[in-house]
């Protein structure tokens, strides 16, 4: 379960925790008063099922904001993490040739949440890409909301552009990941 603590008095979020067993909401919000002060009833909490969209979306990294309804936190809103721009990522190929001469375009797209391309320019966005070896970082420029690069390697094996489930770069959301397989020459 996710557990979503806010105070009362200010609507603040004190706390956002993840608990595999079933914990007593009553003994929980005890020990929340005595690490923020206060009573237990100075405070609200969300459950949230582990496996709902929600939680799933919480933990994915979207920032969010409590719902207050009067005393009680009600829902959660992800309205600023949906209204972000996204970067959308794109190839002319799945697979090339290890050999440091094949090489596929890869574009970078600035979007809207509706999928309209954003011109606007962004220096140095770093992508963080996972090759097989390790993660490596691209800097690419983005210029009227593109932004294009030959990719070519001597590294056999898989690449994810972006890598490691990435869900955020800088201020922009990822739309997408794209695989490249760099194959044996």
């Amino acid at each position: 379960m996710l557990y979503i603590i806010g105070r009362i008095s200010d609507k603040k979020i004190v706390e956002k925790t993840e608990i595999d067993s079933e914990v007593s909401i009553p003994k929980y919000m005890e020990s929340i008063a005595k690490n923020y002060g206060g009573v237990a009833v100075d405070y609200s909490v969300l459950v949230l099922a582990k496996d709902s969209p929600v939680a799933e979306k919480i933990r994915a990294g979207a920032e969010w904001e409590a719902v207050w309804v009067g005393s009680a936190i009600s829902a959660v809103d992800f309205t600023v993490y949906d209204s972000k721009y996204l970067l959308a990522f794109e190839s002319d190929k799945t697979e090339i040739l290890a050999d440091g001469g094949d090489s596929c375009a890869i574009t970078i797209s600035l979007v809207d949440p509706s999928n309209e391309i954003i011109k606007e320019d962004i220096a140095g966005i770093k992508i963080p890409i996972d090759s097989p070896l390790c993660r490596v970082i691209k800097k690419i420029d983005i210029s009227s909301g593109i932004g294009n690069f030959d990719f070519r390697t001597s590294q056999a094996g898989t690449w994810i552009f972006p890598g490691g489930g990435t869900k955020m770069i800088g201020n922009y959301r990822v739309k997408n990941q794209i695989i490249i397989e760099a194959l044996l020459a």
